[in-house]
């Protein structure tokens, strides 16, 4: 958490889409912890 309250915005979490588990899951967690972190939203599925 150090690095992303010094480095705001540099922090990224990626997730399968906007207004999905993932992104809300994110979005709750910035607002709770006060960080400007960076999310980055995939189209499809994961790969093996």
């Amino acid at each position: 958490m150090n690095y992303a309250k010094e480095n705001p915005g540099k922090v990224t979490f990626s997730g399968a889409g906007l207004y999905v588990g993932h992104h809300i899951a994110y979005l709750q967690f910035a607002k709770a912890s006060g960080l400007k972190l960076t999310y980055v939203p995939h189209k499809g599925a994961p790969r093996q």
